[in-house]
């Protein structure tokens, strides 16, 4: 993570949760800090349209947002983030979160702090993270067709209730294991601290280059959670012998069913994310406040 002085960013983009009043209304007070400080401001499509007609900002989709920013504000919780990098990974605008969520795990910046830590990041004091992020594909005797990126996780999973399903997984092209489980999850280490987590997998640091596989609920105490170089390529193979089909789900967006037979392959995605952080940002800071962890005793 880098701390340095940089040029400041001129041209935002700005986007909220366009179905939570709270984040509608820390724009609202945004957007006239922006302007009276000479920032030239873009938003997004859906963001607009919740806004309704108390703009006069030009609009534009997520998508695009690159043709006219160099930087995004995204206001809400870690999902719409979590959206946001998903749709932008490929074209290297980098992040900031304003957090009107629970947990904040990305979007770290307090809504009364947009006057003070949210402009030093534009005017260029900031912390710059990379983060890695997964891409994936459906392959069936031989053909293959995109999923998706994730920045937290791809999660195979029974679509059944209750009901355990078989796969094997493969890491290059090597074999694993044979497994009946309800379902796994291949984590970055951003996603570490999300759904992997809660299904009992380590905390990983942002900055590792690494990709953690967790059983879901597996039918053997003895399969633990696999952490790997970045560089694999992941296999898990649904067997034949399933009832049923299962289900693929990236950052928690569904993406489709995956038949018996069929293989879900995971890999690095080639273009890292990047997230901006005030300068006074400290990761085991915020793990311990989300996390709730202990503080050491006081005499």
């Amino acid at each position: 993570m880098s701390k340095n002085s940089h040029q400041p960013f001129r041209q935002i983009g700005l986007m909220a949760k366009p179905n939570m009043p709270l984040a509608l209304e820390t724009m609202q007070r945004l957007v006239p800090l922006l302007k009276d400080n000479g920032f030239t401001l873009t938003l997004e499509s859906l963001t607009a349209e919740a806004l309704g007609e108390t703009h006069d900002l030009p609009v534009t989709e997520l998508n695009n947002l690159d043709t006219s920013c160099d930087c995004l504000i995204v206001i809400g919780g870690d999902g719409i983030f979590l959206q946001a990098a998903n749709q932008l990974i490929a074209k290297g605008i980098p992040l900031v979160g304003v957090n009107r969520g629970r947990l904040g795990f990305l979007t770290d910046i307090h809504p009364d702090e947009i006057h003070t830590k949210l402009l030093d990041v534009l005017t260029g004091h900031y912390r710059k993270e990379t983060r890695l992020m997964l891409q994936s594909q459906r392959a069936d005797k031989g053909q293959t067709d995109a999923l998706g990126f994730a920045l937290n996780e791809f999660v195979l999973y029974s679509g059944a209730q209750a009901q355990m399903i078989e796969f094997e997984v493969y890491v290059d092209e090597q074999f694993v294991c044979h497994q009946r489980a309800d379902g796994i999850i291949l984590s970055t280490p951003t996603g570490s601290t999300a759904y992997s987590l809660s299904a009992g997998g380590p905390i990983l640091r942002p900055g590792l280059d690494a990709i953690v596989l967790v059983p879901m609920f597996p039918h053997t105490l003895s399969l633990r959670p696999l952490v790997l170089p970045s560089s694999s390529q992941i296999e898990v193979k649904l067997r034949h012998d399933n009832a049923h089909e299962a289900r693929i789900s990236a950052d928690g967006s569904d993406k489709g069913e995956i038949a018996p037979g069929q293989s879900l392959i995971v890999n690095k995605h080639p273009n890292p994310l990047h997230i901006l952080h005030p300068e006074d940002y400290r990761y085991f800071e915020t793990l311990r406040s989300k996390l709730h962890w202990g503080t050491a005793l006081t005499e």
